[in-house]
């Protein structure tokens, strides 16, 4: 999803975006929750002892 785009699509759900996955309205959401938890997946716990 391009970002130029994203704030149409939040304006107007209604429009089809482009992408294969789920329903046009719901992906944004599903984009940013899988975002989510790709970066919960990642070792930011080693981070944050390393900055202490």
């Amino acid at each position: 999803m391009k970002k130029n785009d994203r704030g149409k699509d939040l304006n107007n759900l209604t429009v089809p975006i482009h992408t294969d996955k789920a329903e046009p309205g719901f992906i944004p959401f599903y984009e940013f929750a899988e975002g989510l938890d790709a970066m919960s997946k990642q070792p930011k716990a080693d981070k944050r002892d390393e900055m202490r």
